[in-house]
């Protein structure tokens, strides 16, 4: 399980604030963080989800994956975040979010529902990654900051439901993710609604767009022949 090593490249920055050097932890895990910084590179995902843990941990501020965002560069995640950055539409943005999270971010289950409400995706991680909250967290707000350079404050109207306990200040997550937030549900699951799907994004480019979808295609990390669909 493998995910896009640049959705992480704001992990150094953001950890120096708290005074955290991430090298000694990196190094723990095997992890070389100037591979964090490439945009086409992909490491391990459990690896980076125990890095984000053992950050939130060192630094005391369990909105440590949230806060990152405000470190992230628009597009370090490569075709991925640019392919975001220049959606023509919220359908558009949606639509590439199908089609690339499960390679970008190796969720093991990940479902689009159209609902009365909106555009609901679903997913969530292998059960052998046993802590990822900080991780979604953090990819989450990346979705969310992408979406609300398109749709502004209408990004409010955004239902978001996370696996993740109630943290002890729902305020911080609520500012960073939507008012309409749920914790402790059964799935992750955001739900985009229909009246913004058709809103047109100031920063859309068509023929840039489908050339990202058509790198990140190419960037898909190919399955073993051998490996079977787990029913």
């Amino acid at each position: 399980m493998t995910i896009i090593a640049g959705v992480a490249s704001a992990v150094a920055e953001h950890a120096a604030s708290y005074g955290i050097d991430i090298k000694p932890i990196c190094e723990a895990l095997g992890i070389d963080p100037e591979m964090l910084q490439s945009m086409t590179a992909r490491v391990s995902l459990d690896k980076i989800c125990r890095l984000l843990e053992a950050c939130a941990l060192l630094s005391g501020d369990e909105a440590f994956g949230l806060k990152c965002v405000d470190a992230y560069e628009r597009g370090a995640s490569g075709p991925f975040g640019y392919g975001l950055i220049v959606a023509p539409t919220v359908r558009d943005l949606v639509d590439f979010l199908e089609a690339h999270v499960p390679g970008a971010t190796s969720s093991s289950y990940f479902v689009r529902e159209e609902t009365e409400k909106g555009v609901v995706l679903r997913l969530t991680f292998s059960p052998l990654v046993v802590k990822r909250d900080q991780y979604v967290d953090m990819a989450t707000t990346m979705v969310m900051a992408r979406l609300r350079d398109i749709v502004g404050e209408r990004a409010a109207l955004v239902e978001i439901e996370l696996e993740r306990p109630k943290p002890r200040n729902p305020a911080i997550f609520q500012r960073y993710l939507s008012n309409r937030l749920t914790f402790s549900s059964r799935i992750n699951s955001v739900c985009f609604p229909h009246e913004i799907m058709g809103v047109v994004n100031p920063r859309g480019d068509q023929r840039l767009f489908t050339l990202m979808d058509m790198q990140c295609r190419s960037l898909h990390p190919s399955k073993p022949a051998s490996q079977e669909e787990f029913v």
